[in-house]
């Protein structure tokens, strides 16, 4: 009975070192996975740093990149408005040159028909404007016979003067067109300019 005992004890002996060296076993193997975990733990703060850095330098790099960019764009910017800005000038400046020309064009054939004879082909050109009721005088035969008419039709426009002696055709004529001139300057105060170069020419003729 004591031999089994005994035999007994010393299997069980063994079977608790056999438990230790497997607890033993299974401990170290816990504390190299421990180990690596922390190992790994450590390698993967060491990549998010890394990454981190890297993400912030290329994150900097990139706004450095853009503060150009908008620089270079404002730049741009000031630049088309600067050149906005002298199209328009150079534009305002091309329009006045024509507008100046025209003028002097125009300043210079008055010019040209105020100094010309009043029988000259480019007197009898001036006419009144398409837009207004006045008649177009193609040639003095025609403009005479139309003041004629109008005369005829208005009495207060005769007097002694007109009727005088010591006047001339042509004097009396040129008092007709002046009379008839002014009548149309009221009635059409939008062409008042034609009216007034004409008045000024029949005056000179006259000489009043």
């Amino acid at each position: 009975m004591i031999f089994q005992n005994n035999r007994r004890i010393s299997g069980l002996e063994n079977e608790l070192l056999k438990l230790k060296s497997d607890s033993k076993d299974k401990e170290q193997t816990i504390n190299e996975l421990q180990n690596k975990i922390e190992s790994l733990s450590i390698d993967s703060d060491h990549h998010y740093k890394d990454l981190y850095e890297i993400s912030t330098k290329e994150n900097r790099e990139l706004n450095v990149k853009i503060e150009k960019l908008w620089s270079e764009l404002d730049s741009l910017q000031k630049l088309v408005n600067q050149l906005t800005i002298e199209r328009n000038k150079d534009d305002i400046e091309n329009y006045l040159r024509d507008q100046l020309k025209l003028l002097k064009q125009e300043n210079t054939r008055l010019n040209s028909l105020f100094n010309s004879d009043i029988h000259s082909q480019d007197f009898l050109k001036l006419s009144f404007n398409k837009k207004l009721s006045a008649p177009q005088f193609k040639d003095i035969n025609g403009h005479v016979k139309i003041i004629k008419n109008k005369l005829k039709k208005k009495r207060n426009y005769q007097n002694v003067q007109y009727h005088s002696e010591d006047r001339t055709g042509q004097e009396r004529r040129n008092d007709g067109y002046l009379r008839i001139l002014r009548s149309q300057k009221r009635q059409a105060p939008e062409a008042g300019f034609i009216f007034d170069y004409k008045i000024q020419w029949f005056s000179r003729l006259r000489g009043s």
